[in-house]
């Protein structure tokens, strides 16, 4: 009688060990689902008409995805005898990580996808019927999930705020790169900083008015080299006096307004699209009176904030 008491004993204490079969059996059913139904949405947007380009992309791109959340959804459902509630939302916590962590190397992203599943579903396989009992005494298997859910959730904020934190550094460094005074009009509500970029010694962004259909976009250049008119390869160019020039299309309304900067110069000219309604000349002047300088690290928390 002993002896049976103390293997009785032995294989209860046994039990609560992780069930390497159900684990597989889980990440077939997640990998077959989610792989299967994955193909099939980019199949269905593969097949919806576009008329050509790049945003062609988007439908079988979108369809991939949501099918394969349908099919991780389903591997859930159908798992959910051997595989606790936050096995779902964790895994996705995790891509959601490995998506991040793929911007600044693609091998290591699909790597951390691949195992994100894996990963969670350690921490959520069902141990055996005897230890199942005892542990959902109470409801610890809950606070076990929210701390393991807490957990993921923790490491994508950190991973999204250092990721951030890198792009945000990088573009600093790309505009003090060029080495050119950096200029930009007041921060109010009229006008927003839509787009910002640095290359080819040139700093380039686009003034935005604040409007329903966002019309009115004033293309903003500060290039190396100073002069007003001087500066310009445009010509006829009438120097208005404070260190602005402006250059006039003969027979057009092209018009190019320019600025001393000392080691540097500004152009803005009107770029928005014929449907809206220009930038004038006029408007244009206000704005660039207007501007004072600023630091790298202010025009790229303004675009980050505005565009």
């Amino acid at each position: 009688m002993t002896r049976r008491g103390g293997h009785a004993g032995r294989r209860g204490r046994g039990s609560g060990r992780v069930r390497p079969a159900a684990l597989l059996r889980a990440l077939a059913a997640w990998f077959l689902l989610v792989l299967l139904l994955g193909t099939a949405g980019l199949a269905v947007g593969a097949a919806l008409p576009c008329e050509g380009g790049l945003e062609c992309l988007g439908p079988p791109l979108g369809g991939a995805l949501l099918g394969g959340l349908v099919g991780a959804l389903a591997a859930a459902v159908l798992c959910r005898r051997t595989m606790r509630w936050w096995w779902l939302p964790t895994t996705l916590v995790l891509v959601g990580v490995a998506a991040l962590a793929g911007t600044l190397a693609q091998p290591l992203g699909l790597a951390l996808a691949v195992l994100a599943p894996v990963l969670a579903g350690l921490t959520a396989v069902r141990p055996g019927p005897p230890a199942a009992a005892a542990l959902t005494a109470g409801g610890w298997s809950w606070v076990r999930g929210v701390v393991v859910l807490g957990l993921a959730l923790a490491l994508l904020a950190g991973s999204w705020w250092s990721l951030e934190g890198r792009e945000r550094a990088q573009e600093i460094a790309g505009l003090e790169a060029v080495g050119v005074t950096l200029v930009a009009p007041p921060d109010t509500e009229d006008v927003r900083l839509a787009t910002l970029t640095a290359s080819g010694g040139t700093v380039r962004y686009t003034l935005a008015r604040v409007e329903p259909d966002g019309a009115g976009c004033l293309d903003v250049g500060i290039r190396p080299g100073g002069g007003a008119c001087a500066a310009l390869d445009l010509r006829p160019c009438v120097d208005l006096g404070d260190g602005i020039g402006v250059y006039r299309q003969p027979d057009g309304d092209h018009w190019v307004v320019v600025r001393d900067l000392g080691d540097s110069h500004l152009r803005v000219s009107d770029q928005t699209r014929p449907v809206h309604e220009p930038w004038t000349e006029d408007a244009a002047l206000r704005v660039v009176r207007g501007m004072g300088e600023v630091d790298a690290a202010e025009l790229v928390d303004r675009h980050r904030r505005e565009g």
